[in-house]
């Protein structure tokens, strides 16, 4: 992935809007109100204006826009469509936290709804973009169609059944809109086929027995919010920004979601770790993930002991630029 992603963005000046397209054909447009930029993702916050209730609501179209400084203001901004997220009630709407005030409800491509409780207006939105393609699909994409990047052939044709292939790296970010949580990186990884789901790939970059490389997860694990004037925190759901590398550190799966706490009702075995077991669980039409952490209540503190990742084959063995 470039390293200077965050500064190309911010030279070209390139700010993203929120258009949201009613079931009457209505188009409402919100500007950015907060960016926040990590290693590898920059998590954007919509929560100023007036709002419809999200029933009402039949698309989310997520736009990347180069500011007014860089374009002539006798012409219209260039607007390049990110993604497109269909808010059908055909599909389960997923709730993944709650406080006081709201409810946090997750769609894909890294959109999160935050709604009024009681009311089903939309209180704010939020995304979570990967740094991967990020420029390319915020400038050369158009009003309609997002920019596709050209498919090449795989370094690995075909993973070889037992032996797999050594030198992935996975890179892995828990994070919200305003903090780091925590930060991991593994390599060597092996990547071999899945014996007991087939079509997949799997990763295992730390299991229990692995003790040296468990990380401390630094502060708590919230999902703060604001909206105009109020603001709240919503406990056990973060954000996550996931990165598989192949041995010359193409990405081979980017990820960005919310995600909340469960309670792992299965423990994984384990003798140094003697607290409450949860995972964090995502899951997309080219991979699933599974984090197992431990929480232990005397020193306040969550510790990653676990993380199963399985990417569908054809999506190994055939890499993007």
């Amino acid at each position: 992935m470039p390293e200077h992603t965050k500064q190309v963005l911010r030279s070209l000046n390139v700010v993203w809007e929120i258009t949201l397209t009613l079931k009457g054909g209505r188009r409402c447009v919100y500007k950015r109100s907060h960016a926040f930029f990590l290693d590898s993702s920059v998590s954007v916050c919509w929560s100023y204006g007036t709002w419809p209730k999200i029933h009402r609501v039949y698309s989310v179209e997520l736009y990347g826009v180069l500011d007014s400084s860089t374009t002539v203001l006798s012409k219209p901004q260039w607007r390049s469509l990110v993604s497109k997220t269909l808010l059908s009630r055909t599909e389960k709407w997923r709730c993944i936290g709650t406080d006081s005030l709201v409810k946090l409800m997750q769609f894909d491509e890294g959109i999160t709804v935050g709604i009024w409780r009681g009311t089903w207006v939309i209180a704010f939105i939020m995304a979570t973009l990967h740094f991967h393609r990020l420029v390319e699909r915020s400038v050369l994409g158009s009003l309609f169609c997002p920019y596709r990047a050209e498919e090449i052939s795989p370094l690995h044709p075909e993973v070889p059944q037992g032996s797999g292939v050594h030198g992935y790296t996975v890179l892995v970010l828990l994070h919200n809109s305003v903090r780091r949580i925590m930060r991991c990186r593994f390599s060597p990884v092996l990547c071999t086929k899945d014996e007991f789901c087939s079509g997949y790939v799997q990763l295992r970059p730390l299991n229990a027995g692995m003790s040296e490389k468990h990380t401390a997860v630094s502060g708590k694990i919230s999902f703060p919010w604001r909206a105009g004037e109020l603001h709240g925190d919503v406990k056990n759901c973060c954000m996550m920004t996931v990165s598989v590398l192949d041995s010359s550190q193409r990405p081979v799966w980017c990820i960005c979601s919310s995600s909340t706490l469960l309670l792992n009702r299965s423990r994984v075995l384990n003798e140094t770790y003697d607290g409450e077991q949860f995972t964090l669980k995502y899951r997309d039409s080219d991979g699933k993930l599974n984090m197992t952490l431990v929480c232990m209540q005397d020193l306040q503190l969550y510790f990653l002991i676990g993380l199963h990742i399985w990417i569908r084959a054809e999506k190994v063995n055939t890499l993007l630029i």
